[in-house]
């Protein structure tokens, strides 16, 4: 349960591994990596609030779907383990953030009453 939504990090990796299909398409690799980026600015950034934590969990999630798809039916490459990487590392990121309702740092929790 502490690892919600992290579990499925090496889940997704054996499934890849030693897959024999075509090379992914880099692009579509660079799309994704833009996608957690702006997630992650947009959502999880300086200021956050538990809807949008929420809902960049959600969207996290979306991606990793998509990135297991290709993580498990192309070659094994730099790319795809790195998308795979930061895919994980944005969703354990956020999960914390959620999680975390105090204000530390330069990050804080925006709610309601502040």
């Amino acid at each position: 349960e502490a690892m919600s939504g992290a579990g499925f990090a090496y889940e997704g990796f054996l499934k890849g591994r030693g897959a024999t299909g075509a090379e992914a398409d880099v692009k579509e690799v660079h799309g994704l990596f833009d996608d957690v980026r702006k997630v992650m600015w947009d959502k999880v950034g300086v200021e956050r609030t538990p809807e949008k934590l929420k809902q960049a969990i959600d969207d996290l999630s979306i991606i990793r779907n998509k990135v297991t798809e290709i993580y498990g039916e192309t070659k094994i490459s730099n790319h795809t383990i790195g998308i795979r990487n930061a895919c994980d590392t944005a969703s354990l990121v956020a999960a914390a953030a959620h999680r975390n309702p105090e204000s530390i740092g330069t990050h804080y929790m925006k709610t309601a009453s502040a």
